[in-house]
């Protein structure tokens, strides 16, 4: 009779999840980016209001 090798899987889920959240965080801010750039083309423009410490000026 021959002898099988038993597979043991070991839960460490903590490495899937960490790289499961970084797939969810990466999807979420291409999602805002498509946003922005939709925004973009239609003359919307979405950005700080300061810029290295000088108001910008508003057109509104």
């Amino acid at each position: 009779m021959t002898e099988r090798a038993t597979l043991v899987i070991e839960d460490d889920g903590s490495v899937i999840r960490a790289y499961y959240e970084d797939l969810i965080q990466i999807r979420q801010q291409q999602a805002v980016r498509r946003g922005t750039l939709a925004f973009a083309l239609d003359g919307l423009d979405f950005g700080p209001d300061v810029i290295h410490g000088k108001r910008l000026p508003t057109t509104a």
